[in-house]
């Protein structure tokens, strides 16, 4: 009879957690200045200048104008790539003129300004000239003659003279009705995506149509709306069309067309390790680019923190003073310049290392290994029970080594089972 001798090590499969690090662009954008805004009459020619742009940290390569008409369509000026350029004006109501700048590290900006184009009569009516009354003059009878030079003459009679009056007649002129239609709902949208609003038109007189215009495409129609918005900048108008046929750009009240679109920050927890230790990767992204923290605080155990800007940070985190067992609260919390906050929360139970209880052989000892003689008399069967302390079964790898592996072989591989936190795995030997 033998006694087979054997080596097990008892391992865990573990990945340490990755490290990724945020590239956050902090190139400045250029300061787009479109101008003043202006008011003139029909047929004039609106002049602009852009040259008050400019960029804080490098230079304004390329400007292009882009001109919105009261009817909504979109016309091109004389030069539109020039920093001074013009466009004749020729319909009544409110102009949109964007002006956008580019710098020489392909950044952009975009700066608006209002051209409001009165009516203004296209001729002129000549008043009538003016018919005079005729001088009436009251005749004097004739005149009594008397052979008395003594008897005094009668007094003639006045005379009256009417002064000639003229009554000049006016040209009328049509007059120009200004509806201004306002926009009311919010200018800026936050929290969770998606990112609505509900916005409606004030104004006077009979509608016929309303189109609302995102970006200058068309999204939807009627007095009011429920628009949803990517994140971002935008340009929010709503072009009025009335009975009557004309048609009006409907703006905020102040004349502005700017709605923000700025959602929550997103937070995701990545490689959580819990064994003998608690640690991890939390990682916030902020799709308007206004990312201020992120920090992860376990009770008991501290918190770790990242100031930042930008789109995207993370903070790598790992205690190992902790108590195996006990339940531990993790937050991730995600904080952006307009003080949003996303905060993700986890309870986490830190496990100890797997224990092994047992390992033996429970059939030896056993004759030496003959090819003539029955299998059953010299297969060893190995038996070990591990204490998996709330670490998976699947995450248990074993590794057995013969102290003589000359003489001692592996007949067959291992089998892994687990029961009430208890791993027991078999394997058979002979020698």
């Amino acid at each position: 009879m033998r006694q087979l001798a054997l080596l097990v090590a008892v391992l865990l499969a573990t990945a340490a957690p990755g490290v990724v690090l945020a590239d956050v662009d902090r190139t400045g954008a250029p300061l787009a200045d479109a101008g003043l805004d202006q008011t003139v009459e029909r047929d004039t020619t609106v002049f602009l200048d852009g040259t008050g742009s400019r960029d804080p940290d490098g230079t304004v390569v390329g400007y292009e104008w882009r001109i919105e008409t009261p009817a909504g369509d979109v016309v091109t000026p004389r030069d539109p790539t020039d920093p001074r350029t013009s466009f004749l004006a020729r319909e009544p109501g409110r102009y949109v003129v964007t002006l956008t700048v580019t710098d020489d590290a392909g950044e952009t900006a975009s700066d608006s300004l209002y051209v409001d184009v009165g009516v203004g009569p296209r001729s002129t009516s000549t008043p009538s000239t003016p018919t005079p009354v005729p001088t009436s003059t009251a005749s004097a009878p004739p005149t009594a003659t008397t052979s008395d030079p003594s008897s005094p003459a009668p007094p003639a009679p006045p005379s009256t003279t009417t002064t000639p009056t003229a009554t000049p007649t006016t040209g009328t002129a049509t007059p120009t009705v200004t509806r201004s239609p306002t926009i009311r709902g919010p200018r800026l949208v936050t929290g969770d995506r998606p990112l609505e609003a509900s916005y409606t038109v004030d104004t006077a007189g009979s509608v016929d149509r309303v189109e609302w215009r995102v970006d200058g495409t068309a999204r939807s129609s009627g007095t009011t709306t429920d628009l949803t918005f990517a994140p971002g900048n935008h340009t929010l108008r709503a072009a009025v069309t009335y009975s009557d046929g004309r048609t009006e750009i409907a703006t905020f009240e102040d004349g502005a067309t700017g709605v923000v679109a700025d959602p929550k920050p997103d937070v995701t927890l990545a490689n959580l390790e819990r064994r003998q230790r608690i640690g991890g990767t939390a990682s916030a992204t902020d799709e308007y680019g206004n990312l201020d923290s992120v920090s992860v605080t376990v009770e008991g155990l501290g918190t770790e923190r990242v100031a930042t800007e930008g789109s995207s940070d993370e903070v790598t985190f790992d205690w190992d003073d902790i108590e195996p067992g006990r339940e531990y609260e993790l937050v991730v919390t995600a904080t952006d310049n307009r003080g949003q906050e996303t905060t993700v929360r986890r309870t986490v139970t830190p496990v100890a290392p797997p224990e092994t209880i047992s390992a033996e052989f429970v059939n030896g000892p056993v004759d030496s290994y003959h090819s003539r003689i029955d299998p059953g008399r010299y297969t060893a069967h190995h038996v070990m029970k591990i204490e998996l302390n709330g670490n998976s079964v699947d995450d248990i790898r074993v590794n057995h080594f013969a102290q003589k592996p000359g003489k001692t072989r592996l007949i067959s591989e291992s089998a892994l089972s687990s029961s009430d936190g208890i791993a027991t795995i078999h394997t058979y030997w002979g020698g």
